[in-house]
């Protein structure tokens, strides 16, 4: 028998009591008990003949532990579908205690805030912006710079055949058309990154909700232990770093915020729309999923 007390102790966390008991933990812990016996050595018995009971008094430690890591986590997932709780992040668990009869742990969680999400929140976000296109002007920019870089290379200026041979194109013509092409995705991408961004903005500003503070603490250190990985691999200074943590740290808070209420805005819209995202690219299937709900105006 499994049995849990629930506790709210804020709005987005919660605290769970579990206690195992009767048939459930013998069951239990009698299969632990039975594995340990198939590789523990006790003088008297060959491997795989000792008694579960003896395994018990004499390896309770071991026991324990085995029973903990095997199913520990079980029981806090049947907790947790038995009070229909959605978690987000790591579980603290404690006051873990076994005895002859019952094993029992304590559990504090934060739950995912219940977002009220309405069509208007994200559909019609209306985005204005220019068509792209590309000039002579930036073409004769770009290559002028490809003729530099391989001058310096090779210390002579090329011919106009002989550069795009080099980039491997049939002719001069192909080679322009090439970079015309490379320089307008790179400002399409640069146009989708910024209607990403109002994007975000907008709907964030529309939606309000609690963010876990646990979570969204983990979130930023995240964020922030990036940050000073990407630093220390382009060269900085340790010490260079240490004077400028609080400055990165608040800088990072925002961004972190931002990221965290937009993913739970996004599974709001997601789950009320009946989208099924694959997890690997939700994030980026929701982004295209409210842009083709929008207004584009020029």
């Amino acid at each position: 028998m499994i049995k849990t007390e629930l506790k709210i102790v804020e709005k987005l966390k919660r605290t769970l009591k579990v206690e195992v008991s009767d048939d459930t933990f013998l069951k239990d812990k009698e299969a632990v008990c039975k594995d340990l016996a198939k590789v523990v050595k006790i003088p008297g018995f060959r491997v795989g003949t000792v008694p579960w009971e003896l395994i018990e008094k004499k390896h309770k430690d071991l026991m324990v532990e085995r029973f903990i890591n095997d199913h520990l986590s079980n029981y806090y997932l049947k907790a947790i579908e038995e009070h229909s709780l959605n978690p987000v992040g790591e579980p603290r668990i404690y006051d873990v205690n076994m005895s002859e009869e019952k094993f029992s742990f304590s559990v504090d969680i934060e739950v995912k805030p219940d977002i009220e999400i309405k069509e208007e929140d994200y559909k019609n976000i209306k985005i204005k912006t220019k068509p792209v296109s590309v000039t002579e002007l930036e073409i004769e920019k770009f290559i002028t710079q490809l003729k530099e870089d391989i001058k310096n290379m090779i210390g002579k200026d090329y011919p106009d055949e002989s550069i795009a041979k080099w980039f491997g194109f049939i002719n001069f013509e192909e080679l322009r058309e090439f970079v015309r092409a490379r320089i307008f995705l790179d400002k399409i991408s640069q146009r989708e990154g910024e209607i990403r961004s109002l994007v975000m903005d907008e709907i964030t500003r529309r939606v309000k909700f609690n963010i876990p503070p646990l979570y969204l603490k983990r979130v930023q250190d995240s964020y922030f232990n990036r940050y000073i990985s990407d630093l220390k691999k382009q060269g900085a200074k340790e010490e260079e770093i240490k004077k400028y943590e609080d400055n990165i740290r608040e800088k990072i808070k925002p961004i972190a915020e931002k990221d965290v209420k937009f993913t739970f805005i996004v599974e709001a819209i997601a789950k009320k729309e009946n989208l099924e995202v694959k997890k690997d690219y939700f994030i980026e299937a929701m982004f295209g999923y409210i842009c083709s709900c929008a207004e584009y105006t020029t």
